[in-house]
């Protein structure tokens, strides 16, 4: 375990956290990825009875989550908290800022949030913190749905305390929505699940799941065997991205034939980063999952996203833009994100299209390029292997 992470306990709070660790409980949740590996250090101050070596994980900010993951990071704290109620533990922190994405796999990472006591008030904080962010994005309102609760310091960002968010119009209204949606849509269970989780803060893990559901997945493209053999092929390649229009077939395929690369796997629309997510995590393969749209990055952005080799699916026809971009900008946009490999799916019968675009927009930045027609000639992989040359942001065009 990397234990490059500290977390210390003050001595008021030694006894109690030390009947928590002597449990067992911790050593037993993050055997099962519930939360990070924790050792007791031989550190003592004069502040501090305890200092943790906490396991090193991926922190995964929420704004890059897709519909599906705020509801498995929902259904991670409801299960945590249940588990720890059993044992005679709680929670005094249920909120979302608590939880991170490590490779795909939900966590929760405040160790110091698991408390000894039964108090369950840690519902109705994940019910305004998690589950009304599922409420808004079932209702279809985008604006609240990406909205945080919570600022870079677990701060609350609206009314405090927080359980007064609850009474706040656009809160009452949501639940009003989706109490009506179930009332005429759903069954006797449904409605007895809605009224117990909004009038008393009441519900478990299998009620959001319930409650939330996700699309269901779409056919394998025709494409994505010969395509994952033709990419694991590649040379010099550790780490791939995906930018959107997989659905986490193609991925599952590649990290089947080359387990040595490290994958992120973005989309610029969020149902299909949905099923990727849950393509991948019932195939068990990790990639990091980031709801991005590659045409209107930060450039902080860009080096996170940065990989060996770069993926995109029919980039003119499936576009990111909010208006019409010329190609130049969408060439850069594209080359940015790798300095060594560059493929682009398309159909066929786009094939001039994409040639013209190869041999003017993409010139700048690409040495050589290879089409190979997969999928009985239906489809080519075009393959660019980029010179290092300079990409520009396109804003600065």
């Amino acid at each position: 375990m990397n234990r490059s992470v500290w977390s210390a306990t003050p001595w008021e709070q030694f006894d109690a956290f030390k009947q928590i660790y002597d449990s067992g409980i911790l050593t037993v949740l993050a055997r099962h990825r519930l939360i990070p590996e924790v050792t007791v250090t031989d550190y003592v101050t004069e502040e501090f009875g305890l200092v943790l070596g906490v396991e090193t994980v991926q922190i995964q900010d929420s704004r890059d989550w897709t519909y599906a993951m705020y509801k498995d990071a929902c259904i991670l704290v409801s299960v945590l908290g249940k588990i720890l109620h059993h044992f005679g533990f709680t929670l005094v922190d249920g909120h979302l800022n608590n939880v991170t994405f490590d490779h795909g796999n939900p966590m929760f990472v405040d160790i110091g949030s698991i408390i000894t006591g039964t108090g369950t008030g840690y519902r109705t904080e994940l019910l305004f913190a998690g589950i009304y962010h599922l409420v808004f994005g079932f209702i279809g309102n985008s604006m609240l749905y990406r909205m945080v609760t919570h600022d870079d310091n677990n701060g609350n960002i609206f009314v405090f305390p927080r359980s007064y968010n609850l009474m706040a119009r656009e809160y009452q209204m949501a639940a009003g929505v989706m109490k009506r949606h179930y009332l005429f849509h759903g069954s006797f269970v449904q409605n007895r699940m809605v009224h117990r989780m909004f009038a008393f803060h009441e519900y478990d893990a299998w009620d959001i799941d319930l409650l939330f559901p996700i699309t269901e997945e779409t056919a394998e493209p025709s494409w994505t065997e010969e395509a994952a053999e033709i990419l694991a092929s590649l040379d010099g390649v550790h780490t791939a991205l995906t930018a959107g229009g997989t659905c986490g077939y193609l991925e599952a395929r590649l990290m089947e034939k080359r387990s040595d690369i490290a994958f992120t796997v973005s989309d610029f629309r969020e149902h299909r980063l949905d099923l990727a997510y849950q393509r991948l995590k019932k195939a068990r393969k990790d990639a990091v999952i980031r709801l991005y749209n590659y045409l209107y990055l930060m450039m902080d952005h860009v080096t996170l996203l940065k990989s060996d080799l770069a993926l995109f699916i029919d980039p003119l026809n499936d576009s990111p833009a909010f208006w019409p971009v010329n190609d130049s900008v969408l060439a850069n946009a594209i080359c940015r994100l790798s300095d060594q490999w560059i493929a682009i799916l398309y159909p066929k019968t786009e094939a001039d299209t994409y040639r013209n675009l190869f041999e003017t927009s993409f010139t700048p930045f690409v040495n050589t390029y290879d089409v190979r027609e997969i999928a009985q000639g239906e489809w080519c992989l075009a393959l660019l292997k980029r010179d290092h040359g300079h990409s520009v942001h396109p804003d600065e065009g």
